[in-house]
């Protein structure tokens, strides 16, 4: 075949120096989204798992911490702005990178850099229809939001991790004067450790409750987009996946268990927690006040911003470098010659969500399930998404098999390979509960969208192997040129 030259990067791909701290890169790992997560999803767990609610939350816990310990021995290694399109092309190979790094970022725009602004857009529309009468549709809000974020993520990094650490900052506070409120009382029945006791549902309810719990998880990781604008990037971003999940997941167990107690076990039989639309507003209403019912939708919505915002952030990072790599159209490398910013995936993102969002106001999916057509749209976009990344999840948690047996630091992999075992063991889980018995309609149009989003992956793969072989060869090598900055010791990770 004859010699094959590197390509050159393309010009203008070029971020802002290192200037993001330890405690930015941990309010950015909070794309985790506890709040939402706490106020909006968490009614999913529980008509599966009902008063095992924080049984189901714990254990998914424990994988979420064995899959961030898996990061972290990839953030230990390798840092750059395409995240876990770097760390598989080092840590595997070169095709899995980018098939991963196609995988990954479509789950991004479905999830949150997309759909995210959908739901964004209907949920603030219900607050302030309810609180003050102001109905003006849910998509002028949704774009709003797009517009917003896109904003913010253009004037710079430290602008929009700063956002996120104040809406996060004063989301928690209403869920916390709750959780007090509803412990002291004691809730419907008093406070109890039952809720730990399988025997009070089943385990098989408990391990389909851990299959929706993982979703409260999804969105740490996208702190490794910062690898070239984080300060030290090989501790603080392992740091910040570490932190996040641990004080996210006793976050998710306190709140849960406040759900539990609070609606008690036999309300939570008829489904009381899903059903309620607003689960800890009305807890907040019928423990604290009334007051708190639109305060804790008004903290959701915040929070649902901010995590917009940094799912945003990682994917328009994730396009850049995949451009910079000569893996994708020039344009969508482009960088902000003001601020820094990766111009070109912003502008990408903000056409696909535009996309998006018109999809969302025309379809009509939601009188199978006899909920509001944009509500379904949410639920699918969202489903769509967190296949994808799991399914990304799984390929980062088998590759950390590899770099716990290479580690040159034998002594500890007694200890290594079950941990490694568990981040597999729970995001197959979750494919398993999830896919079986396979979703019916209009929810199975998520798997299939997942499908081709995969496949168009893989074309996307093939053509450039076909056409771009070079580039393939080499895929992620400016992460190599961060591997061991001069303000950081060498060697590998814990």
């Amino acid at each position: 075949m004859g010699v094959q030259t590197e390509p050159t990067p393309h010009e203008g791909a070029a971020l802002a120096p290192r200037s993001v701290s330890q405690w930015g890169t941990i309010g950015q790992s909070f794309a985790i989204g506890p709040i939402f997560g706490v106020g909006f999803l968490s009614g999913t767990v529980a008509v599966f798992a009902g008063f095992n609610t924080p049984l189901a939350v714990l254990l998914a816990g424990a994988g979420a911490f064995a899959l961030a310990y898996v990061l972290a021995m990839y953030g230990r290694r390798f840092a750059g702005a395409g995240a876990v399109y770097e760390y598989l092309a080092h840590g595997t190979r070169s095709s899995v990178g980018i098939i991963g790094a196609g995988t990954y970022v479509t789950g991004l725009l479905f999830l949150g850099a997309g759909g995210g602004f959908v739901a964004e857009g209907y949920l603030l529309n219900n607050l302030l229809a309810g609180e003050l009468s102001l109905q003006l549709g849910w998509a002028p809000w949704a774009l709003l939001s797009l517009a917003a974020a896109i904003g913010l993520n253009w004037v710079g990094v430290r602008i929009g991790v700063r956002t996120i650490v104040f809406t996060a900052g004063l989301s928690v506070a209403p869920f916390l004067v709750i959780a007090v409120a509803v412990i002291a009382d004691g809730g419907a029945a008093g406070n109890t450790i039952a809720v730990l006791d399988p025997g009070q549902t089943s385990l098989n309810d408990v391990f389909h409750g851990i299959l929706f719990a993982v979703a409260l998880f999804i969105g740490f990781e996208t702190v490794a987009a910062l690898g070239e604008e984080a300060t030290a990037p090989r501790r603080t971003i392992p740091t910040a996946m570490i932190v996040s999940i641990v004080v996210c997941g006793c976050f998710f167990v306190l709140m849960t268990y406040v759900g539990a107690i609070g609606f008690g076990r036999v309300a939570l039989q008829h489904n009381a927690w899903y059903a309620s639309g607003n689960p800890f507003g009305e807890l907040g209403q019928r423990y604290v006040g009334h007051a708190l019912g639109w305060i804790v939708n008004l903290t959701i919505v915040l929070d649902l911003f901010s995590v917009c915002v940094a799912f945003t952030l990682a994917a328009s990072r994730v396009l850049m470098a995949l451009s910079r790599d000569r893996l994708l159209p020039a344009g969508l490398g482009r960088t902000s010659r003001r601020f820094r910013t990766p111009a070109g995936g912003l502008a990408t993102i903000a056409a696909w969500s535009l996309v998006v969002i018109g999809w969302a106001a025309i379809s009509h999916y939601g009188a199978a399930r006899h909920i509001p057509n944009v509500l379904e749209a949410v639920l699918i976009l969202s489903a769509a998404g967190s296949y994808l990344i799991t399914l990304v999840y799984v390929v980062l948690a088998i590759g950390g098999l590899w770099l716990a047996w290479t580690d040159s630091d034998r002594r500890r992999l007694w200890w290594r390979i079950p941990v490694v075992l568990i981040a597999i063991a729970v995001p197959v889980l979750s494919f398993d509960g999830s896919l079986n018995p396979f979703p019916q309609y209009p929810d199975d149009i998520a798997v299939y969208a997942a499908a081709a989003g995969v496949g168009l992956t893989l074309v996307w793969y093939v053509a450039l192997r076909i056409w771009r072989s070079a580039a393939v060869a080499v895929a992620a090598r400016h992460a190599e040129r961060v591997l061991a900055p001069a303000d950081e010791a060498p060697g590998v990770g814990s």
